[in-house]
């Protein structure tokens, strides 16, 4: 019997580790300070990988409710376009914020360096963030402080990996809330926030701002002060006579123009941007390429069949892979998204995978799709988010990068015996943000505990992930 647990990768993020931090991670170098501590970039030391690490002295947190709120939104999101924190580190007077490392640098460098992009560049940019803030306004969380200095390139001169960054300014809100604290960088400012009263569409007025900025190297709403910016703003008109719009398509044009409107109401959303055809034929163009191997497909189809153990183990490691591994997969993902929002509906897995009929599988029909869903679907949510997304193919061979395994084993084997404890397997789940029972992880363990000690070991848990010998083993 599968024990009944909704497991989300937020459940995998510790939020208060209490050892040393150096232990773990070798500190490299600073790489950026702001009011509340320093950036570092750092080398985690069982792995050997990089992860930037955010010190943040506890005494210069102001509004610690607000802190505490931004870092349960960063738990939650699950987004390829949102950076990724892995875990906290706290002692006394610090907290450590360990995220995933961004090597290529602000946004607004990568822009700045040339003055302004073009249209190509600006469209690949455009199409990774307004996914990425449909998915937050999806879950009810408003940025309010969007602009190219909190985007970062996940790789030096690559702009095919945008990520999202600081939500020191987020909240969650109801749809129909007014928000009257005023927020913001300037230039990027919508013109209600000025005027004290707004909801969650500034967002999209910001998105505007970028996309202009993009095209051209300057703000839509320039001034010689601070005050004349305002007026601007607030008048809202702007002109395409810069340098970088000549020879720019209607289709840019027009949807600057529906982004920069001042009624919040009649503004496009971040979901209806995506939808339009300048961003989809970018979306077409990246997905044409796409390169996936036959037995990926195939493979998903043992999450039909898998226990609830395998499932939490492949959440895991998804949790914690490194991009480089699954870029194909990101893809995947990006070309099944048909409506940008950052998750995959039954509706959208139908009508994706059904193209793959082209492949000798068994016939891919509705209920076979249906079933693959619900498989997929860990956390029974109705929709399936990026991680799960990338769990399903973790359980195809092709996708197991033996020591990222390995690693994933030795994270979780806490006292290096080489077994996972019942105990060591309840401390994945951080349990302030979950409720699991004895009785729930010892059924887990019968799952993959072939010689039933009551532990697994490494085979085991191989076995568990490939399920290629498990048969022979069990007889």
């Amino acid at each position: 019997m599968d024990p009944q647990i909704r497991i989300k990768k937020a459940h995998f993020i510790n939020s208060s580790i209490k050892t040393n931090i150096k232990k773990d991670y070798k500190f490299l170098r600073e790489i950026g300070a702001g009011g509340f501590g320093v950036v570092f970039e750092t080398e985690q030391k069982s792995t050997g990988l990089k992860r930037a690490i955010k010190a943040i002295a506890k005494d210069r947190v102001v509004d610690k409710e607000n802190f505490k709120n931004e870092l349960s939104i960063l738990r939650k999101i699950d987004h390829p376009n949102i950076l990724k924190m892995y875990e906290v580190y706290e002692t006394e007077k610090t907290l450590y914020l360990v995220t995933e490392m961004c090597e290529g640098g602000e946004l607004f460098y990568y822009i700045t360096k040339t003055q302004h992009l073009t249209e190509l560049q600006a469209a690949k940019i455009m199409r990774q963030i307004f996914t990425a803030i449909a998915y937050l306004h999806e879950h009810k969380i408003v940025h309010r402080d969007l602009k190219p200095e909190n985007f970062l390139l996940k790789n030096k001169e690559d702009d095919s990996s945008i990520k999202l960054i600081d939500f020191g300014l987020a909240k969650t809100f109801r749809d129909d809330e007014v928000m009257t604290q005023p927020n913001g960088s300037l230039f990027y400012m919508a013109p209600e926030i000025i005027k004290g009263q707004y909801g969650y569409e500034v967002d999209y007025w910001s998105l505007g701002v970028i996309l202009y900025v993009m095209m051209s190297g300057q703000p839509p709403f320039p001034g010689r002060n601070p005050q004349e910016t305002l007026k601007n703003i607030q008048k809202g008109i702007f002109t395409f006579s810069k340098q970088g719009f000549k020879g720019a398509s209607e289709e840019v044009r027009d949807l600057i123009q529906k982004l920069l409107v001042m009624d919040p109401k009649r503004r496009f959303s971040a979901k209806q941007a995506y939808n339009h055809p300048w961003i989809q034929l970018q979306v077409s163009n990246e997905v044409m390429n796409l390169k996936l191997h036959d037995e990926a497909i195939k493979g998903i189809d043992r999450m039909i069949s898998a226990q609830q153990m395998k499932k939490t183990m492949l959440l895991y490691l998804a949790t914690f892979i490194p991009e480089s591994e699954i870029t194909s997969l990101r893809q995947l993902f990006v070309s099944l998204d048909k409506d940008g929002n950052g998750m995959i509906s039954l509706e959208e897995m139908i009508e994706g995978l059904s193209e793959f009929k082209k492949l000798k599988h068994k016939n891919m029909d509705k209920n076979y799709l249906i079933q693959l869903f619900k498989a997929m679907d860990i956390d029974q949510s109705g929709q399936v988010d990026y991680s799960e997304f990338i769990a399903a193919f973790l359980a195809c061979p092709q996708f197991q990068n033996e020591r990222f395994i390995e690693e994933s084993f030795k994270r979780i084997d806490q006292d290096n015996s080489g077994r996972i404890s019942k105990n060591e397997l309840m401390d994945i789940f951080h349990t302030d943000t979950i409720s699991i029972k004895d009785i729930d992880i010892e059924e887990l363990i019968k799952q993959a505990d072939l010689n039933k000690d009551g532990e697994i070991d490494y085979q085991e848990f191989m076995i568990l992930l490939r399920d290629r010998f498990a048969d022979q083993l069990k007889q």
